[in-house]
């Protein structure tokens, strides 16, 4: 399949394939015995279902942006403190390739920490 087709091209491929996750979230959760909050991933639930196997959900919502603690370095060198903020990033190739003292760099990642905003 083509991109237009899932972004609501000619296909209708969004509509066919489509499904709302949240009602099966819902009935994990009711068969959990446990259920966990990894507050070092992006506050993601994990439940813990009768026969000690685990599901880890990732859905975005208002916790989302708030546990998260990553840094992403895209493949040309920009440095991202959120991967759907992509006019966020700030291009580190050149000051990688100078060999800055570790100072410059611990400034660097400081801007990017500081320009994230809830994307969720």
């Amino acid at each position: 399949h083509k991109a237009s087709d899932v972004l609501g091209g000619n296909g209708n491929f969004f509509d066919k394939y489509h499904v709302d996750i949240k009602p099966i979230i819902d009935r994990i959760e009711l068969k959990a015995v446990e259920t966990k909050i990894r507050g070092s991933m992006q506050n993601r639930k994990v439940f813990v279902l009768p026969n000690s196997a685990t599901i880890e959900t990732i859905t975005p919502g208002h916790d989302f942006c708030l546990g998260c603690t990553k840094l992403r370095v895209g493949c040309d060198g920009t440095l991202f403190g959120c991967l759907n903020r992509s006019d966020l990033g700030t291009n580190i190739k050149a000051e990688l390739n100078n060999h800055y003292p570790l100072a410059k760099y611990e400034e660097i990642v400081r801007q990017v920490v500081d320009s994230r905003e809830p994307y969720f």
